[in-house]
């Protein structure tokens, strides 16, 4: 965790014999131990400079067990209560900064929010406008996630204006990328490609995956679907290069679900099934959602349907606890569907006016088109003509306001 290198730098003997001590505590996976002893150091520190350095210490441990996808607070907790008594602001940024991160990965993220807001707060004072520009983004990412999509483009807008002031590359293209995948999103194709077009310049190879990602995502919604196949695994070969775990998982995903819509069940179950385990082993559970997903629309198709309900309820479950509104929504609109095939259309209906309401409420009028035909198809079924012909018309005036 970095203390090893930097116990040496303490000036006091007892205070840095216990950060020796702790590192030793930490490099067997005592974390709470190691936890007590720097705590200990702190008290026993006499100089401000030993304390700072002990709540960067603190900080590293914190940051330690996010990369071994342990996701407790109680290290940046630690540091933050010292650096609040000593005022120290950039150490204030960090602990912050990444309680907001754990927040995040474990699918808290309306507390995310709170905790980079906090950050931000202490940045603007600062004026640190890279720091600034990058937490941004982050809220932006967390209000995309909880459906608040115009808010997520006014924060991304004004993330794009600071990293352009200060000749930010890495920074623009990130921003650039996050802006062109909210209004891919919203259905807003040609603002979407000219965010994508503006971030296809860089020189980062990780951000340059993201970005053939989202072209193919691109080329999918316009038909093109082998040269989204293309973009997708020429991502995949750059994200395997960097060893990107997460980024590997989500490619796989893509992959597979795009081989689902073709109808290439194998090839689709084959990358879904080595996505959901990178997912899984990763505790990511919003890609383990959509796999859950994915591989319940293959079962679907193949008329398995026991196991894609079950599939399906699975990935409900993940989604509603990680309150991810367009996952919710796209499990209740595939078991609605489901459903109706199996003759239970008051009960599909129900599910696809569920649907409805949240791609509303999400202004995704692409699925909710999807949702409004399930519940025309299962209301004529079911002799409802009247709601049937309201359901169908509704959803040819969303697809005829789709550009």
């Amino acid at each position: 965790v970095g203390a090893n290198h930097t116990d040496t730098e303490i000036k006091g003997e007892r205070a840095s014999q216990l950060v020796k001590e702790a590192a030793d505590l930490y490099d067997k996976g005592n974390y709470d131990k190691a936890l007590y002893k720097l705590s200990e150091a702190e008290e026993h520190a006499k100089s401000t400079e030993d304390k700072i350095k002990i709540a960067g210490i603190l900080s590293k441990g914190g940051f330690g067990l996010i990369e071994k996808r342990l996701f407790r607070t109680s290290y940046y907790d630690r540091s933050l209560e010292i650096n609040r008594i000593l005022n120290n602001k950039p150490g204030l940024v960090n602990n912050y900064s990444y309680i907001g991160k754990v927040y995040t990965e474990i699918g808290e993220y309306e507390k995310g929010i709170e905790y980079f807001e906090k950050a931000l707060k202490v940045q603007e004072e600062l004026n640190d406008k890279s720091g600034i520009s990058h937490n941004l983004n982050n809220m932006a990412n967390l209000c995309s996630y909880l459906g608040n999509y115009q808010e997520s483009i006014r924060l991304l807008n004004r993330a794009l204006k600071i990293s352009e002031e200060i000749k930010d590359p890495f920074q623009t293209a990130k921003t650039l990328i996050n802006l062109g995948t909210i209004n891919f999103r919203l259905r807003n194709y040609q603002t979407s490609i000219e965010y994508l077009d503006r971030a296809d310049s860089t020189k980062e190879e990780n951000l340059k995956a993201y970005a053939l990602n989202l072209i193919g995502v691109v080329n999918r919604s316009q038909g093109n679907y082998e040269r989204a196949l293309d973009n997708y695994k020429r991502a995949l070969k750059i994200n395997k290069k960097l060893g990107l775990k997460p980024e590997i998982a989500m490619n796989l995903s893509i992959i597979g679900e795009l081989y689902k819509e073709l109808g290439r069940y194998d090839e689709a179950l084959k990358y879904l099934k080595q996505s959901l385990d990178i997912s899984e082993s990763l505790n990511d559970r919003l890609i383990t959602a959509a796999n859950l997903n994915y591989i319940g629309e293959v079962r679907y198709k193949q008329g398995n349907y026991g196991e894609a309900l079950r599939l399906y309820n699975s990935s409900l479950a993940i989604s509603q606890k990680l309150g991810f509104k367009d996952g919710i929504a796209r499990s209740l609109n595939n078991i609605g569907y489901l459903k109706g095939d199996m003759k239970e259309w008051d009960s599909a209906i129900e599910d696809l006016d569920k649907a409805i309401s949240i791609y509303k409420d999400l202004g995704d009028r692409e699925w909710i088109r999807v949702s409004l035909f399930g519940r025309g198809l299962y209301s004529e079924k079911k002799g409802d003509l009247a709601s049937a012909e309201k359901s169908y018309k509704e959803a040819v005036d969303v697809f005829e306001s789709i550009g």
